[in-house]
């Protein structure tokens, strides 16, 4: 077990090595950064090394093995390839569910450039009282922690396990946002991240409480997660009205964005985003024989807790919400994948212990890679 465990952490050093080489080439280069708040441009696919015929074939393909889908985008090198929609138009809203806590970490990452929010500093050491039940943790919990689900959800030590959260525990982020800004986290999410996305309107549907969802729910067009994505592939760069880079994200946090924070908890999990890499394996879980741990739920079974495609290339980040809401970044070759629909993903691989629905996470996300894959150099 020592021998894997740390052969998983020398692969997981080589990975994070090959990023930020990446992440500081870009720094250099500050074309195609996407639309910044203005409209996106769109070009043939084959400029950029991928095949339209593919890409059409891709979202046939989706569309079959994958029902109920709404909408499938791809950018690549900052312009729109290909762009079509299952259901409704580009202007319908949807509910993104937990793909918006790309959003989330995008918020933390701007707070964190502007130096008035420390990763590892206790949220209680910036005088915040919690919201969520805490039990005796409270004083340990940092905002590392709950970018990484691993909080503990004042059941465990933080840290010490990895616990996915949507809920009070999690929202105890947008807080303390509120608590070093000085400002109702709705107004400065709208100033500091949708306006600049040019997605005005990100948190419209929030504005009753003004404050954000940590963990998502916001309702909004695909195209808008096709922005957030571009961010972080680009590596918090951003282009402003005259087309000028802006650093919105720091490179180092966006290096901590796609790198496991707690790989002997769950090393598939960076910040509020879901890696390449077969999960550790989560409490209460079954061996899926060959791919990796069945997570058992109230009701049933989670397959796969984190759902990597696997054989895609191992830089790949994925953003991903209930009913197979995903938003794939893969930073080393500046592509973001958009496909958002209301699909039940479930395998004959992922069988539960006793009778009860299975949910495989992996199998959507899989699909998806398989489309995508093989549309050229994604």
């Amino acid at each position: 077990a020592g021998d894997a465990q740390a052969t998983l952490l020398l692969l997981l050093r080589r990975r994070t090595m090959l990023l930020a080489a990446h992440l500081a080439a870009q720094a250099h280069t500050h074309g195609g950064l996407g639309p910044g708040p203005g409209p996106w441009a769109h070009e043939p696919a084959e400029l950029h090394s991928l095949s339209s015929a593919a890409l059409d074939e891709a979202a046939e393909r989706l569309s079959r093995e994958l029902p109920h889908r709404y909408c499938f985008l791809v950018a690549k090198d900052g312009a729109v390839v290909h762009e079509s929609y299952s259901a409704n138009s580009s202007e319908t809203l949807y509910s993104m569910d937990s793909a918006m806590k790309l959003g989330t970490a995008a918020l933390i990452g701007i707070a964190h450039a502007d130096g008035t929010l420390d990763l590892d500093a206790p949220l209680a050491e910036y005088g915040l009282e919690p919201t969520a039940d805490w039990g005796p943790y409270w004083p340990l919990v940092t905002t590392r922690h709950l970018l990484s689900m691993v909080s503990g959800l004042g059941q465990k030590p933080p840290g010490t396990a990895f616990a996915y959260d949507s809920g009070s525990h999690l929202q105890e982020l947008i807080w303390l946002l509120e608590h070093v800004t000085r400002e109702a986290s709705v107004h400065w999410a709208t100033r500091r991240l949708a306006i600049p996305l040019g997605v005005p309107n990100m948190f419209a549907g929030q504005t009753e409480s003004a404050h954000v969802h940590a963990g998502g729910d916001n309702r909004l067009p695909c195209s808008a997660m096709l922005r957030l994505g571009q961010l972080f592939v680009n590596g918090g760069w951003w282009a402003d009205r005259d087309g000028a880079p802006v650093r919105l994200l720091s490179a180092a946090y966006v290096r901590e964005v796609f790198t496991p924070q707690y790989p002997e908890t769950n090393s598939a999990y960076g910040f509020l985003t879901w890696l390449n890499q077969h999960p550790s394996r989560p409490a209460d879980s079954y061996k899926r024989p060959g791919l990796g741990w069945c997570d058992i739920r109230v009701h049933g079974a989670w397959c796969d807790a984190g759902g990597s495609p696997v054989d895609a290339p191992p830089s790949l980040a994925l953003g991903m919400g209930w009913l197979a809401k995903y938003v794939l970044l893969l930073p080393e070759t500046r592509t973001v994948v958009v496909s958002i629909g209301q699909s039940w993903t479930r395998s004959a691989a992922c069988q539960p212990p006793q009778n009860v629905w299975n949910y495989d996470e992996a199998f959507g996300s899989r699909t998806l890679w398989r489309s995508v894959g093989s549309c050229g150099r994604a």
